[in-house]
Parts: structure tokens; sequence; C-alpha cells
């Protein structure tokens, strides 16, 4: 099996979300730090973001389509539900946190 290698920051939430899933899938992985506003970070990500994961030949960007990966790619406990609506609803609630965290950032800011 090809090394699956997480980029990002440890203490990023995100990056600690897609570490999550690895872990909870039994995934072998290592973090590789990456600088924000770097090079090598634009190069792995077209908006300089992070995390991005590699696994082979396979590059993803963007947490939720990493997590997605991680649960359909690899053997190991289900993380998202297997029907439609168990989907749906778990895409609505997490769509709506992000939705009310970031209107709440723009009051704070």
């Amino acid at each position: 099996m090809a090394d699956v290698i997480v980029h990002g920051v440890a203490p990023s939430t995100y990056t600690r979300t897609v570490r999550l899933a690895c872990e909870e899938k039994g995934v072998s992985h290592r973090l590789e730090p990456v600088e924000f506003g770097s090079d090598r970070l634009r190069s792995l990500h077209p908006f300089g973001k992070i995390p991005i994961l590699e696994h082979g030949k396979v590059r993803v960007f963007e947490t939720l389509a990493i997590t997605r990966y991680v649960d359909e790619a690899f053997k190991g406990p289900a993380l998202q539900p297997a029907d439609a609506r168990g989907r749906a609803v778990m895409d609505q609630n997490g769509s709506a946190r992000r939705s009310t965290i970031s209107i709440r950032a723009r009051f704070v800011a």
C-alpha cells in the first residue's frame, strides 16, 4: 500500500480532523508540516490552504473531500452513514456549523 501523507500543521482543526479519520480507519499516515504562504503549499493546493492528503498518485484537498476519500479508499469502520438520508443529515449539520462559524467570525472581526 502506498504511504499516506497529510500535509498540514498539527494545531489546525482541519488537519486534526483528517488525522482522526485516518486513525479511526486504521490508516497509517505521517504528518508533513508545511509553511503557510510557501511555494510548497501553493504547489500542493491551488488556494494555498491545508490540509492536503497524498496517497500514491492521488492528491486530495479540502477536509470533507479528504475524509470521504479516506472512508471509501480504505478498509475499516464506516465514518459516514450508509444511507442517503443519514449522509444528507450529516452534510446538513456540517454545513450549518460552518455557515454559523463564518457568520459569527464576520461579526467578531
